[in-house]
C-alpha cells in the first residue's frame, strides 16, 4: 500500500510538472500598456479573447499571458480614467508576440449637471448627453458601460438593446454592421451634436466612442433632438417619424473639457 501511494505520488508530481511545462513551452503574449504621453499604466486589467484570460499590468505597465495555442487573439486593456484599447495577435504554435497598448484619458462622466424640467439640454457637447441622462425616456451608455461590454466595433453594442436589429456581414474591407429598428423604418444618426456626414462620421470601434444615446420611441425624443425625427428626403418610416441615435466621440469630450458650449 506504501508502494501504491509514493507511485501515486510520483505520477502527481509529474502530471503537475507537465502542465507547468506546458504552460511555459506554449504560445506566448507579452506586452507594455502605456498612456498618450508614453508613461507607463499600473494596474490595467488585461483580458485575452478567446480563452477569458485575465490580468494585470505590473508598476512598470507589462504583462505576461503564457500557455496559449495557436490562434487568432485579441488582447484588451483598460483602467478607470481611461478610454480601453484593444490588439489583434496571430499566435502560431510556442510563438512570441509582443504588443505595445495605449491607453487614452477619458472625462469621467458624473451627473453634476443640474436642470429643471422645462429646461433645453445643451447641443454640442457632452453635457448633452449628461443632461438627457438625468431625464430618462432613451438607452444610455457611458463609456464605462461601453468598455464593460468589451466589444470592438460600435454595432455590437445594439445587440442587447430593445427594438434594435443588428446584421454583421464581412466584405473585403473587413466586418460591416447595419442597424434596423422594429419600430420604425428609418435610423436618423447625430454624432456630437451634428447630423452624422463625412465630417462627423459615426465611428466604426468603440475605442472612439465615449457615450451613445438611443431613442427607439419617437415620443421619448427631447424636443432639442427632434429635429432628428423626420425621414430625410425620400425616405420613408412606418411611424411617421425615426429611430434617433446619438454618438458622442473623443471630439465631443474634448469640447466638453474645453467647456465650449454654455
Amino acid at each position: 500500500m506504501r508502494q501504491l501511494a509514493l507511485l501515486a505520488g510520483t505520477v502527481a508530481i509529474v502530471c503537475c510538472n507537465s502542465a507547468a511545462l506546458a504552460q511555459r513551452t506554449g504560445g506566448a503574449i507579452t506586452g507594455i500598456v502605456r498612456d498618450t504621453a508614453g508613461k507607463p499604466v499600473p494596474a490595467a486589467n488585461v483580458t485575452l479573447h478567446p480563452g477569458d484570460r485575465r490580468t494585470q499590468t505590473d508598476s512598470s505597465g507589462r504583462f505576461t499571458i503564457d500557455g496559449l495555442g495557436e490562434d487568432n487573439y485579441t488582447v484588451r486593456a483598460r483602467k478607470f480614467g481611461y478610454r480601453a484599447d484593444s490588439w489583434d495577435v496571430k499566435l502560431s504554435k510556442s510563438g512570441r508576440v509582443e504588443v505595445k497598448l495605449a491607453l487614452e484619458s477619458a472625462p469621467i462622466l458624473l451627473d453634476t449637471v443640474k436642470i429643471s424640467a422645462s429646461q433645453t439640454c445643451p447641443a454640442r457637447t457632452i453635457r448633452a448627453f449628461l443632461c438627457r441622462r438625468q431625464r430618462g425616456g432613451g438607452v444610455f451608455f457611458d463609456y464605462t458601460d461601453i468598455d464593460d461590454k468589451e466589444k470592438t466595433y460600435v454595432g455590437e453594442l445594439f445587440y442587447d438593446v430593445p427594438d434594435m436589429l443588428v446584421e454583421f456581414r464581412i466584405n473585403e474591407k473587413g466586418p460591416v454592421y447595419s442597424l434596423r429598428s422594429r419600430r420604425s423604418g428609418c435610423i436618423n444618426a447625430v454624432v456630437d451634436g451634428r447630423p452624422a456626414s463625412l465630417a462627423y462620421p459615426i465611428p466604426e470601434t468603440t475605442g472612439r466612442l465615449i457615450a451613445l444615446e438611443i431613442y427607439t420611441r419617437p415620443d421619448s425624443v427631447p424636443k432639442e433632438l427632434r429635429e432628428f425625427l423626420w425621414p430625410k428626403s425620400g425616405g420613408l418610416a412606418r411611424t411617421g417619424r425615426c429611430t434617433v441615435i446619438v454618438y458622442w466621440t473623443n471630439r465631443g469630450a474634448l469640447e466638453f473639457s474645453r467647456s465650449i458650449d454654455p
